[in-house]
């Protein structure tokens, strides 16, 4: 799977996106009773490995009656009903409060697909593999991951904005709408600022400019 950024990256750009109605497709795990204790969560109920939950997949808990909601990112699958988390960005507790707490409703998500398609785009823009097949250079050589993580982070949520206002007939039309534009504006804004560079296993290098289309070769 080709893929230039994880749903962590998402997560950093809008944490609330697989929560929002008409996404529904893209949840993975639902639970109850779950709980966390330092890095490491913990669900009965569930099966992570037989649900494919990887490193990388976007984490959401909730505690009703506090009021408590907590993002996090995977950071590896350790077991049936066991995962170790990356330190969250959450709401209504302060952060030393979230090494211990239980009776969390869970979610779990993975936008990957959409991610892939997106990745592809921006390789074929490139001229590399996999989305050209023959080309010198392939994804293995980007040296600068991050400038491209963002920027396939704005083009999936944008993507996913518009399946958002799709898939949901009770959606807020104008709030989506404005989301989408907004991601728009961010990708096209990320492509033209974007120079990757990349250099293959026989040392020759180059770089790929968005604004000008054109490779430099070093």
């Amino acid at each position: 799977m080709t893929m230039l950024c994880k749903d962590r990256d998402l997560l950093a750009l809008e944490s609330r996106i697989f929560k929002a109605e008409g996404l529904e497709q893209f949840i993975m795990v639902r639970g109850s009773g779950a709980s966390i204790s330092g890095s490491s969560l913990t669900c009965g109920g569930v099966d992570f490995i037989s649900a494919g939950v990887q490193e990388g997949f976007a984490v959401y808990v909730n505690e009703p009656e506090s009021g408590f909601e907590g993002y996090f990112s995977v950071l590896s699958c350790d077991g049936s009903n066991q995962l170790t988390i990356a330190p969250p960005a959450a709401q209504g507790m302060q952060a030393e409060e979230l090494f211990s707490i239980g009776s969390l409703n869970l979610l779990i998500a993975s936008f990957s697909a959409v991610i892939e398609a997106v990745s592809m785009e921006l390789c074929s823009l490139m001229s590399i593999r996999p989305a050209i097949s023959d080309a010198e250079f392939g994804i293995e050589d980007i040296i600068d991951q991050r400038l491209a993580a963002n920027c396939a982070a704005a083009g999936t949520l944008c993507q996913l904005m518009l399946s958002a206002q799709c898939g949901n007939p009770d959606a807020d039309e104008a709030l989506l709408s404005d989301k989408r534009e907004m991601y728009e504006e961010l990708f096209e804004r990320s492509k033209q600022a974007l120079i990757v560079e990349m250099k293959n296993a026989e040392g020759k290098q180059r770089k790929y400019c968005f604004a000008c289309g054109d490779l430099e070769r070093g």
